[in-house]
């Protein structure tokens, strides 16, 4: 993202942001808006978020607590120390045994679906 309001324009005061978090003063508006997605990707409340959203789209429309959590946890740590490993969630979402194999298929033509609209590339650039 590439804030587009003039230099003159931004409030270069310190900001509160969530979880009392307070960026510096006189930041520049891309380094604001570096800090505001920061502040946010980090907030506890995300990886549920996006836990609940992407299985309901993918599986099922009444996940389980347990499986949120399940999920929660590999958005918080991907087995290497990295949040928010899309690639992660997906495949823990995607495990086998998980869900009904007419389930599966749905799930891998919506997924493949979305990537393919992200410019996603299998197999090369721009080949599937």
């Amino acid at each position: 993202m590439v804030p587009t309001s003039s230099a003159t324009r931004h409030d270069t005061d310190a900001k509160a942001l969530l979880n009392g978090i307070v960026t510096p003063a006189g930041l520049t508006a891309p380094q604001d808006l570096e800090w505001v997605l920061d502040n946010i990707f980090n907030h506890q409340n995300v990886p549920p978020f996006i836990a609940t959203r992407l299985i309901r789209s993918l599986v099922t429309s009444n996940p389980s607590p347990a499986y949120i959590q399940r999920i929660s946890n590999v958005f918080i740590n991907n087995g290497a120390g990295v949040r928010g490993d899309l690639a992660a969630v997906f495949a823990a979402i995607l495990l086998p045994g998980v869900f009904a194999p007419a389930q599966a298929l749905a799930a891998i033509i919506v997924t493949a679906g979305v990537m393919w609209g992200l410019g996603s590339a299998f197999g090369g650039v721009g080949r599937w």
